[in-house]
């Protein structure tokens, strides 16, 4: 073999390597990457800026129980003009009625007080702003899970129809927090770390209209299996 052939075969050789290296570095970071999500949604969910924005969260899924309508009807058309019309206060209260809720002024200042603990949570791990929208919102539904998990009490033996009611609208809700995590994530990206109102507003009412047809659907089923199976 000559010289020029021996110096391509050793280059194809050293770029082979090369090439295998930083495919091997590549999926060691991107592994390593994983593990800091997993570490620091960890660290979010023990700590006390989460306990108080999980705290809020349950408050507000309890405020959504208390004052909720599930047997409102509406329109879907109508539904989406007003959603899309969310641009502030006023107009999320109205969009509340429509859905059933009463005294809807009482929620606004709830939901986009998330905001303030998402900011303060951001403000004591900084490490977030390095993950973009999609990984920051798994980041803190894991947190909320993990959270979820470590308070879960025993549930109480029910009839069956009370049962699968209780276990829909505990989804119901829960659906309903993940939504405003959503929101308030998304809002406060937004706002470029300020949060953004009218985002945060918009997107806390496509949780709420999800939350009141799971609830119409939670309680009709109900219905229908009381029906089937009565209390004797």
């Amino acid at each position: 073999m000559n010289f020029k052939s021996s110096f391509n075969v050793g280059m194809l050789s050293a770029l082979t390597s090369i090439m295998l290296f930083s495919l091997v570095f590549a999926g060691c970071k991107k592994e390593s990457l994983k593990e800091d999500k997993d570490i620091l949604s960890l660290k979010i969910s023990s700590s006390e800026k989460f306990n108080l924005l999980y705290n809020s969260l349950s408050f507000i899924k309890k405020q959504s129980q208390i004052f909720s309508n599930p047997n409102i009807e509406y329109s879907d058309l109508e539904i989406n003009q007003q959603l899309t019309s969310i641009k502030d206060g006023n107009s999320f209260n109205k969009f509340l009625i429509i859905l059933g809720y009463s005294k809807p002024e009482s929620f606004v200042n709830n939901i986009l007080g998330l905001n303030f603990l998402i900011q303060e949570i951001f403000n004591q791990y900084p490490s977030l702003y390095q993950f973009d929208k999609a990984e920051i919102t798994d980041i803190f539904i894991e947190a909320y899970y993990r959270k979820k998990y470590d308070l879960q009490s025993q549930i109480k033996s029910m009839d069956i129809c009370s049962q699968d009611y209780a276990d829909r609208i505990s989804d119901c809700e829960e659906d309903l927090a993940l939504g405003l995590f959503v929101a308030g994530v998304g809002g406060f990206i937004a706002g470029g770390g300020i949060g953004a109102p009218a985002t945060i507003l918009l997107g806390a009412g496509a949780a709420y209209y999800q939350e009141s047809r799971c609830r119409a659907r939670a309680v009709r089923d109900w219905k229908k299996c009381r029906t089937e199976h009565p209390l004797n």
